[in-house]
């Protein structure tokens, strides 16, 4: 990737605006935390400062493996979103935080197995506490486990995420929204209402909500920038990879 410098790395108002935005909403500590710090992280709205680290430091008074721990947790969010989405998803960060490091295969099993003790013990969503019961039952049963092997030092220095990675939760992110759009779009359909459902207003609800689930799906990442190589550039907005459109309009 590019280094940091001061003149081609700078925001435009929008991005830092969007910045400013999921800034705020993080230190508030919002529910979208995890979802907040993922976007910034895939879009390089960090990027007037000189790394990742400086950025999650200074404005956010947050070490770099806290910040790359919410980010593997984040992705445990839209692992078990799309391997097992017919069960209620975890309501809070401690849910999530016992399942980081396992596969995503592993991850919607414990998922699974968490939510069927917690209906046996009355309750809808499984506590921290039940998934990290779950998580110990499944590693006793791996061949071979070593407990020693849980234990990792408090402030592990996490790698920063290849090109090919950061496009991968930059498209997880989309897809995300992608699914929120379409339950909207579900749930308006549902409705018991003739103001709405009689009155046209329904069929041009549904029409701005296909309309924005494109909008998402024409910025998804296809692949390494065609004029930088990944290096960062205008075309890219400095992230190293392009949408589709992006890549065939570029010059052979």
């Amino acid at each position: 990737m590019a280094k940091h410098n001061e003149m081609t790395d700078r925001l435009s108002n929008e991005e830092r605006g969007k910045l400013m935005a999921l800034v705020k909403r993080i230190k508030a500590n919002s529910e979208s935390v995890l979802t907040d710090l993922a976007e910034i992280h895939a879009k390089r709205l960090y990027r007037e400062h000189s790394s990742f680290k400086e950025f999650v430091q200074t404005e956010l008074g947050m070490s770099k493996s806290r910040a790359y721990q919410l980010l593997q947790e984040c992705e445990v969010r839209h692992n078990l979103s799309t391997i097992v989405d017919t069960l209620p998803p975890p309501s809070g960060e401690a849910q999530i935080r016992p399942m980081v490091g396992l596969t995503p295969e592993e991850q919607a099993a414990v998922w699974e197995d968490a939510v069927a003790k917690a209906k046996e013990e009355g309750k809808t969503i499984p506590t921290a506490a039940i998934v990290e019961e779950i998580v110990q039952l499944h590693k006793q049963q791996a061949e071979p486990y070593v407990e020693e092997e849980e234990e990792q030092p408090e402030e592990e220095e996490v790698e920063e995420p290849t090109i090919e990675e950061a496009m991968k939760m930059a498209n997880s992110a989309l897809e995300s929204l992608g699914r929120r759009i379409t339950s909207i779009k579900d749930e308006a359909e549902s409705l018991d209402n003739p103001h709405v459902t009689n009155s046209g207003r329904l069929e041009i609800l549904g029409g701005q909500l296909r309309a924005a689930a494109g909008t998402l799906r024409a910025a998804k990442c296809a692949g390494l920038c065609p004029y930088c190589k990944g290096d960062g550039c205008k075309h890219c907005y400095k992230t190293g990879w392009a949408t589709k459109e992006t890549i065939e309009a570029a010059p052979a």
